[in-house]
């Protein structure tokens, strides 16, 4: 599993691989939670305390006595390439990631956060 804590960047990812997608907030309202795939639409993945209309291998982490809501893939595919942001809901950016996902999993493959 690849955890990205940097709150701004491009995050590598092979298919297969989960990932952690950190967002931290001081509001108590929480977290919205976007998706822009390249050359499709833009899509809302989590308002209100509810996982919209995604898929299964999405999910939300949240710990509201610490105000995480961090974004969880499972099994990442190359469609899941693209810009991912987390806004409080007075739509103040807290977090943005870039998510590039390739290839197959090897066992000598390692992961990394390009800035």
């Amino acid at each position: 599993m690849y955890t990205a804590e940097d709150g701004y960047g491009r995050i590598e990812a092979l298919k297969g691989d989960t990932v952690l997608l950190w967002c931290n907030t001081t509001s108590s309202d929480g977290v919205i939670w976007t998706q822009w795939i390249p050359g499709s639409d833009f899509n809302y993945l989590y308002v209100n305390g509810t996982l919209a209309g995604t898929t299964a291998r999405y999910s939300i982490e949240e710990r509201q006595d610490r105000g995480e809501y961090s974004l969880r893939i499972y099994n990442a595919q190359v469609p899941d390439t693209g810009r991912y942001d987390c806004f409080e809901r007075d739509q103040v950016r807290r977090f943005g990631y870039n998510l590039n996902v390739t290839g197959k999993k090897t066992a000598t493959t390692r992961l990394s956060v390009v800035k």
